[in-house]
C-alpha cells in the first residue's frame, strides 16, 4: 500500500534510526516467553501508531521510525489491526482525507 507517491527522500536508516538501535529497541519491546529467534513465526513487528494516520511526509518519517515498533504475537497483531483500522477509519472521515 502507497500512502505517498513520491520518490524515496532518504535512506532506510536515515528513517528508521540506526539498525543496532532499533534491534535493541525490539528486544526491549519481547513479549514474556518469547525470544528474537520467534520473529516470523510467532512474532510480528507493529507500528504502535500505524503508518496509515499519517497526513503527510513528515508524518510517516516519524511512524516510520523504531521508536514506533513493538513486537506482538501474531494474534496480538491480528487483533490490533483490526482495531487500528477502524481507528483510521474514523479519523479519516472526521478529518476528510
Amino acid at each position: 500500500r502507497v500512502l505517498f507517491r513520491s520518490k524515496k527522500s532518504a535512506q532506510t536508516e536515515d528513517i528508521l534510526g540506526s539498525f543496532d538501535e532499533a534491534f535493541r529497541h525490539l528486544e526491549s519491546t519481547l513479549p514474556d516467553g518469547y525470544s528474537m529467534s520467534d520473529m516470523g513465526t510467532f512474532l510480528e513487528i507493529d507500528h504502535k501508531i500505524p503508518l496509515a494516520m499519517a497526513t503527510d511526509e513528515n508524518d510517516l518519517r516519524r511512524l516510520a521510525h523504531y521508536s514506533n515498533l513493538q513486537l506482538l504475537t501474531k494474534k496480538d497483531h491480528l487483533d490490533k489491526t483490526r482495531l487500528d483500522m477502524a481507528e483510521i477509519r474514523k479519523f479519516k472521515k472526521n478529518k476528510l482525507i
